[in-house]
């Protein structure tokens, strides 16, 4: 695609446990089963950084961080593309601006 600017993605990383059961609510992540705080970075082709999202409560995944900063990305990167993984949308208002290869089992 001669249209792609970049490419983004999220990485969860660990945190302390506290002992206030509303935050460590907000910062346990099922999926990883455990407390973590979420970030999702974009980058374009020359390396730098063009949009990022940290220190998201665990409770966030990279679907709703990103459909959260969907318009600012959208208004940094013009009528380009940006390269993603399979955990962020592509659908709605992400369609033909975030791009991701089919998985094996999304192509039967």
């Amino acid at each position: 695609m001669d249209d792609v600017i970049g490419l983004m993605d999220g990485v969860s990383l660990t945190s302390e446990c506290t002992s206030k059961p509303v935050m460590q609510n907000l910062l346990h992540r099922g999926y990883h089963s455990d407390t973590m705080v979420n970030n999702l970075f974009a980058y374009g082709s020359d390396g730098r950084v063009i949009f990022f999202a940290i220190n998201f409560p665990g409770n966030w995944n990279d679907g709703s961080i990103t459909a959260n900063g969907l318009p600012y990305i959208c208004k940094k990167i013009g009528t380009y593309k940006m390269c993603i993984d399979q955990g962020l949308p592509r659908s709605g208002d992400a369609l033909d601006v975030l791009v991701a290869p089919v998985s094996c089992t999304q192509a039967y």
